[in-house]
């Protein structure tokens, strides 16, 4: 599913390596964890699989896809196949639920009739479906992350990946979203988290791929 072979990538700035011959492979259907701590090259690996950015060695490979012969304006439907989750939630502050989730829908031009039967699946996976018309801004941290990982799976993605989904939460919210996201992963979602909480994964058996300072210490 996920196939990193031999990456690099190197800060545009100072030509340091973010990444350095990272190589591993997720298998359809696994869930795993990046881990590593700050400025350890986590976030660099998943913007590589957003296509935000370009590694300058190696091959990434999704669904057996060499990602580096997608072209520019290809990139916006290949990014409607990924669910992608931030630690800063990106919601839109001035609506709804509902409209927060449904919006990634309706920019893929889905019909409405469509889009409401998708949200409330949607929001009904991660135990929101009694608030599609409450405001974003009257939700805690944990819920207006949970607002976030419905908007991720809405689309019936091939794979989710999410950036220190637990980053801005107290460790019983944590642990709530990590174990949602297990939850998610069980109906056979491909799933990629990074993440230097370790306390919210523990007792969570999946594989741990570990980073420092941009090279892969184990994980196959």
């Amino acid at each position: 599913m996920i196939q990193f072979e031999n990456v690099s990538k190197r800060y545009a700035d100072t030509g340091e390596e973010a990444l350095s011959h990272v190589s591993f492979h997720l298998l359809p259907g696994e869930m795993a964890f990046i881990l590593g701590e700050s400025g350890s090259g986590k976030t660099t690996l998943l913007r590589l699989l957003l296509k935000e950015l370009t590694a300058e060695e190696g091959t990434i490979r999704i669904n057996g896809q060499d990602i580096s012969r997608i072209k520019r304006g290809e990139i916006p439907a290949y990014r409607r196949r990924i669910g992608y989750v931030f630690q800063d939630f990106r919601l839109l502050r001035n609506a709804d639920v509902y409209e927060n989730v449904a919006i990634a829908r309706r920019i893929a031009g889905a019909k409405e009739r469509d889009i409401r039967v998708q949200v409330t699946m949607a929001l009904r996976m991660v135990g929101l479906e009694q608030d599609y018309y409450r405001p974003v801004t009257e939700l805690s941290g944990g819920e207006q992350q949970k607002v976030c990982i419905a908007r991720a799976i809405v689309s019936n993605p091939c794979c989710i990946l999410a950036d220190e989904p637990t980053g801005n939460l107290d460790p019983r919210q944590a642990r709530e979203i990590m174990l949602l996201f297990e939850r998610i992963h069980d109906h056979g979602v491909t799933t990629l988290i990074a993440t230097h909480d370790r306390q919210a994964i523990r007792d969570m058996d999946y594989r741990h791929l570990y980073l420092s300072q941009g090279r892969l210490q184990s994980g196959e």
